[in-house]
């Protein structure tokens, strides 16, 4: 016999199915917790919503690629901060690919 909380899990995720495969592809690098605030709020748990998710062919890596973009002005600055570092003492650091033997 099925109890009534089986039957009440198995309805509210099939109920938020949809929404979080839209929100996931209409929002690219979105996270778990981004999901779960902004669709279930806080109705799902996080394992639940991984099995939905799973479910409907969508992986981990579409959810944790966060895309970063910098404007051009940003880029700049960049730029001239490291155009700054790059005298004699820039050859004495240390990369830690190099130091570790």
């Amino acid at each position: 016999m099925v109890e009534k909380s089986e039957i009440f899990q198995s309805i509210k995720r099939y109920k938020y199915t949809q929404q979080i495969v839209d929100y996931v592809v209409n929002n690219n690098g979105c996270s778990l917790y981004d999901i779960k605030e902004n669709i279930t709020k806080d109705d799902l748990s996080l394992s639940t919503i991984c099995r939905v998710l799973k479910e409907n062919d969508i992986s981990r890596k579409k959810i944790y690629t966060k895309v970063v973009c910098k404007d051009i002005p940003k880029i700049n600055i960049d730029k001239q901060n490291f155009k700054l570092i790059t005298d004699n003492t820039f050859y004495d650091y240390i990369s830690i690919d190099e130091s570790i033997k």
